[in-house]
């Protein structure tokens, strides 16, 4: 009996895998468009926090040069009314005018810069104060140039050091307004870059997550592409043992057919020469098979030779060899035979195969077989010769009984 044999290879597995493929590449896709549009838009955010911060730092150190300007000249006042030496009094005035100059570069700068709202006012306010602050430090100049000494260190004290103090407090707040802008433009720089590092870990961990899923999912294919191989060779091994059986022996009853038996008969006769011991063969033929299958039909006929193939088989040893050799004949070879030990074979299989047979509904028959035998008497008698006199003596017999 043929046994089917499955070449299907594993479509659901290349699916599976193809599928994780597409999954992956489509994941990996969304993940690196998702990844360069947030670093597109951090790297954005990044550049205006580094302009910003860059302006603002800008306008921090514009404020400490007008407040570096504005108390040098201040001082430079001082020094015109302090000192007696003329010549003094004329280096002071040139550095007086120099800080003074300072002071209006540092104005001009922030004036042209982009101020936020309090910048702006702040500047609107020192621009209030200005032109008092200049006035003052003008009549104080000249009374010191004239000799006035007096009434300069009191226009000094009562009136310049309050005014200067305050544009002072105002350039002092413009500045701690701006480095206030910088260190929150820095942290927030620095939280930017903790996210960014942020993404990049989440993002790194979810392209290794998925190719280590991916990796597993196609170990899993392969490994299941694997079992399916050794599955289907092992098939394969099976179909080829069935294909070997059924070539070498007959459908119907299961025993050798008459090529196994031929194969196993030269094997028997080489041992036999080799070994010096004698083998048999019993030729054995059914009586009125033919009528049994005229009169209850093949059916019927096929249930007898599975029958009377059961019994035999159970007449013999393991190392004899039982075939059906076509039709209702069937052959034995008997290893280590005598002609004593054929005979009571042969009366054992007689008696064995006499008893009722039940091979179809409401019908039971006494089978009854014709036995002839050959023993290999000589070493240079081949298997044909052999199997010949068995035949020979089986038809004897035949005639015998008719």
């Amino acid at each position: 009996m043929n046994t089917p044999i499955s070449v299907s290879l594993t479509d659901s597995t290349d699916k599976i895998a193809h599928l994780t493929i597409w999954v992956f590449a489509g994941l990996t896709c969304l993940i690196i468009s998702w990844a360069g549009y947030t670093l597109w838009q951090q790297s954005r955010l990044s550049s205006a926090l580094h302009i910003m911060n860059t302006q603002h730092v800008r306008l921090a150190e514009m404020s400490t040069d007008l407040l570096e300007a504005a108390y040098n000249r201040h001082q430079t006042v001082v020094s015109q009314v302090i000192t007696d030496d003329p010549f003094k009094r004329d280096e002071f005035r040139t550095q007086y005018d120099y800080w003074g100059n300072r002071v209006g570069i540092a104005r001009r700068a922030l004036m042209e810069a982009q101020l936020d709202a309090f910048g702006a006012s702040n500047l609107q306010a020192q621009s209030k104060m200005i032109p008092h602050i200049v006035a003052l430090q003008e009549k104080i100049v000249d009374l010191a140039i004239a000799d006035k000494t007096n009434e300069a260190q009191q226009l000094l004290a009562t009136q310049l050091r309050d005014i200067d103090a305050t544009f002072d407090i105002l350039v002092q707040n413009l500045r701690q307004h701006e480095q206030s802008k910088v260190r929150m433009y820095a942290q927030q720089a620095k939280q930017l870059s903790a996210r960014i590092q942020l993404v990049t870990i989440i993002l790194s961990s979810i392209i290794i997550l998925i190719i280590i899923s991916l990796g597993y999912a196609v170990y899993r294919s392969l490994r299941q592409r694997g079992h399916d191989i050794v599955a289907q060779g092992r098939q394969l091994e099976q179909a080829a043992l069935h294909l070997t059986h059924d070539a070498t022996h007959d459908a119907l009853t299961g025993l050798a057919n008459r090529r196994l038996f031929f194969e196993r008969l030269g094997q028997a006769l080489a041992w036999s020469k080799r070994e010096y011991t004698s083998i048999g063969i019993a030729y054995i033929d059914l009586d009125k098979f033919k009528q049994i299958n005229d009169q209850y039909g093949h059916a019927a006929g096929d249930s007898l030779l599975k029958i009377i193939a059961y019994r035999l088989q159970t007449q013999l040893r393991e190392i004899d060899t039982l075939a059906r050799l076509g039709g209702d004949e069937f052959a034995i070879i008997v290893m280590h035979a005598s002609d004593s030990n054929m005979r009571q074979l042969i009366a054992l299989l007689h008696q064995r195969i006499s008893e009722p047979a039940h091979i179809a509904p409401n019908v039971n028959i006494q089978p009854s077989l014709t036995i002839g035998y050959a023993l290999c008497s000589e070493h240079s008698m081949d298997a044909d010769d052999l199997l010949a006199q068995a035949d020979a003596a089986m038809y004897m017999g035949k005639r015998n009984k008719y």
